[in-house]
């Protein structure tokens, strides 16, 4: 059996697939890891297998009409649906349902594909909407990640940001209204879903980038603050990868003990961090899997426009001091099952567990079985034909002339070139070596890769 696995941002996606490659590969499996696009160029050649991953569809739901997902079918491929964003928004649950409705249309998937979804939320919304697939509860395995049962994954990069900077603060910056990665321009156009004929739409749109704006400044002169009252501690400042790290490098410039820093994946930067500070940001969901301090800063609550679920794992607070004050209890530990049943919130919001549901299963686990029993479904049902090792070649190299010219080509910005390179420039092959020594230790499998290309890696068993 062949399995695609699409990555569209290395830092959020590549970690959780390498390791759930090692749990599913058995002997006669392939894996493929590589860039979304190219990804679907290779299931293109083949006959049969499975997708997991959400980059099937390009478009807003109201304007997709599903190419690239019936150009799998067509080849007997089966799809095992997991969007990489399933209950992190901004507003009320009312506002989430619209966001997953935008996501994602759910009359595309056929009665051999799975949905995953992170929790019962939205399970029970997608399951109202209707599908022909079955929609499933598994939550999302990178979460798991920072689970004791995992914690070796990481601790060599642990080690190393520990021997670098010591018992650093790690605070996450989520501003990508503010300060997108391309630029305020996108914000207010057609691509980044602007519509200036719609003056509801269009106030919605300013009074979320005056918000997302004030609350950027604001983390600004928070992190200048705690550089000054903590001159022994080294801070550390990692963009969004939706967001323009030059910003951040040049409201810091000079700063001895603050490093803006968007290097490797975020999972070790959380589990080597003395405390994390953020404003709805999703590390602070995995900081308290990880049992890491975690303060939530926010001056002014404005419910319309808070990232809710994060925000419930940690401290709450709204002034630098007492930030300062936190840090300075270094034997407080936030306790990530204390947010797991409270109902919190002006009455209208769900158990946080209830929109993720890692917070009370094995996600892994739980979406390994999905997938075994696709695969299963499949291999009855399809002969399994790979694409050749020379066609794969040939694809992975026309991948790279693609993005070489989409560089080259002169409407292509500065800016809009490093928005695509921060998420996904080439993969690191000594770090993906090292993740899969890693992880085939802990599966207990022996396991091999090889590169097939500067953005596609396959993974397999040796027999």
């Amino acid at each position: 059996m062949h399995y695609f696995f699409p990555v569209e941002t290395i830092s959020r996606e590549l970690d959780f697939r390498i390791l759930l490659a090692a749990m599913i590969v058995e002997s006669g499996d392939e894996i493929y890891v590589g860039q979304h696009d190219l990804i679907h160029s290779l299931a293109a050649r083949c006959r049969g297998g499975i997708y997991v991953g959400k980059n099937i569809f390009k478009k807003r739901s109201s304007a997709e009409k599903g190419e690239r997902y019936y150009a799998l079918k067509d080849n007997d491929i089966d799809v095992v649906y997991l969007h990489e964003e399933g209950a992190v928004f901004a507003g009320s649950p009312t506002d989430w349902k619209e966001t997953l409705r935008r996501q994602y249309d759910l009359s595309h998937f056929r009665e051999s594909d799975k949905v995953c979804d992170w929790g019962q939320f939205q399970q029970q919304f997608d399951q109202a909407r209707g599908c022909e697939a079955d929609v499933l509860c598994t939550g999302h395995p990178r979460f798991d990640l920072y689970k004791n049962q995992y914690s070796s994954y990481y601790a060599p990069e642990v080690s190393k940001l520990s021997e670098r900077f010591g018992a650093y603060v790690l605070i996450n910056g989520n501003y990508g209204i503010a300060n997108h990665g391309l630029g305020v321009e996108h914000v207010f156009s057609d691509a980044g879903n602007y519509n200036p004929d719609d003056e509801t739409a269009r106030l919605e749109r300013v009074a979320l980038f005056t918000e997302s704006g004030k609350q950027l400044l604001s983390m600004v002169a928070l992190t200048h603050s705690l550089s000054v009252k903590f001159p022994d501690v080294n801070f550390v400042y990692r963009p969004h990868p939706s967001e323009n790290p030059v910003f951040y490098q040049s409201v810091f410039r000079g700063v001895k003990n603050i490093v803006v820093s968007r290097e490797g994946p975020v999972g070790p930067w959380i589990l080597g961090a003395r405390a994390l500070i953020h404003d709805g940001c999703t590390t602070a969901i995995e900081a308290a899997l990880a049992n890491i301090k975690v303060i939530n800063y926010k001056p002014k609550l404005i419910l319309g426009y808070d990232i809710w679920l994060p925000n419930q794992f940690g401290v709450n607070v709204s002034d630098e001091a007492s930030v300062a004050d936190l840090l300075n209890e270094d034997t407080l530990r936030i306790d990530s099952q204390a947010c797991h049943s409270a109902e919190t919130g002006p009455g209208v919001y769900p158990k946080p567990s209830h929109l993720l549901a890692n917070l009370h299963l094995d996600s892994f686990g739980a979406l390994l079985d999905v997938i075994r029993q696709t695969s299963r479904a499949n291999s009855a049902r399809v002969i399994q034909k790979r694409a050749s090792n020379r066609t794969i070649t040939l694809l992975a190299k026309l991948h790279q002339f693609r993005k070489s010219l989409a560089t080259a080509k002169s409407h292509v910005t500065k800016s809009s070139a490093a928005y695509h390179r921060g998420k996904f420039d080439r993969f690191d092959f000594n770090y993906i070596e090292e993740k899969i020594k890693i992880a085939g230790e802990m599966t207990n499998k022996p396991l091999q890769f090889e590169k097939l290309g500067k953005d596609l890696v396959r993974i397999s068993k040796l027999n």
